[in-house]
């Protein structure tokens, strides 16, 4: 079995995680998140759930490691 240390865990969270703009929580490595248009042209992150994402002017993506990996700028709201 594989055994990662807790302090290894909490490391790499700590170097590649990212704040959320709307509840100021962690955006753990690795997760969807909501991506918005910052004030100053830089792309903001929010969690990509229901609780945290308010409707409207977002897109979606994946936060990878320390880095937004990917952004889906082309789904059409229903």
């Amino acid at each position: 079995m594989l055994h990662v240390c807790p302090g290894c865990v909490d490391g790499y969270i700590r170097t590649h995680a990212a704040a959320c703009v709307n509840c100021l929580g962690t955006i753990l490595p690795h997760s969807q998140v909501a991506v918005y248009p910052g004030d100053d042209g830089r792309d903001v992150l929010g969690h990509a759930t229901v609780a945290c994402n308010p409707a409207g002017n977002s897109f979606y993506g994946y936060w990878g490691r320390g880095r937004l990996e990917s952004v889906f700028r082309c789904i059409e709201a229903c």
